[in-house]
């Protein structure tokens, strides 16, 4: 299931004391959505769920699992099922520049999707377990995808987006 989180009116969001008390009491009182539900069964319990906000689109990791989900953020309808590695997806990012999401897996690739259709563009061999990915753009030439194994902080894949897709 999905929770729909709300915001508390803008008059309890004033810096004050007793608006914050209330804003906090709010927050926590987090309800299954009446209609943002997903009926569709999974094959293992969710893991990770990343939002994008420029794709208006949530990724579904399941646990252990080498899929990915991609819903429609409004109405939580499945869109795709991408079977997108042969070990399980550890880490996902969206590279707005490219339109592309980056997946990493325990079986030592990152492996780029179009956001569009989800086909495969292009895989990069790493010579760890990537935990984590990072797109991160700098300025307007310089970007960086950052992944993160266990023995070093970050592995620059590549320096500029031209370079990333052939």
């Amino acid at each position: 299931f999905f929770l729909r989180i709300r915001r508390p009116p803008r008059s309890t969001q004033s810096r004050s004391s007793a608006a914050s008390d209330v804003y906090k009491r709010q927050i926590k009182t987090y309800r299954q959505s009446d209609y943002l539900k997903d009926t569709r069964k999974h094959e293992a319990e969710i893991d990770k769920v990343y939002f994008f906000d420029k794709l208006k689109q949530l990724i579904v990791l399941e646990k252990d699992s080498p899929k990915f989900k991609v819903y429609d953020s409004n109405k939580v309808d499945l869109l795709f099922e991408v079977n997108a590695h042969k070990g399980s997806i550890l880490a996902v990012d969206y590279i707005q520049d490219l339109n592309l999401i980056a997946t990493s897996s325990n079986d030592l690739t990152v492996n780029f999707w179009d956001t569009t259709t989800f086909n495969l563009k292009q895989i990069i061999s790493t010579p760890e377990i990537q935990y984590s990915i990072k797109y991160v753009r700098w300025n307007k030439r310089s970007a960086f995808l950052y992944t993160g194994a266990v023995s070093y902080t970050h592995l620059r894949a590549h320096e500029t987006p031209e370079h990333l897709v052939c």
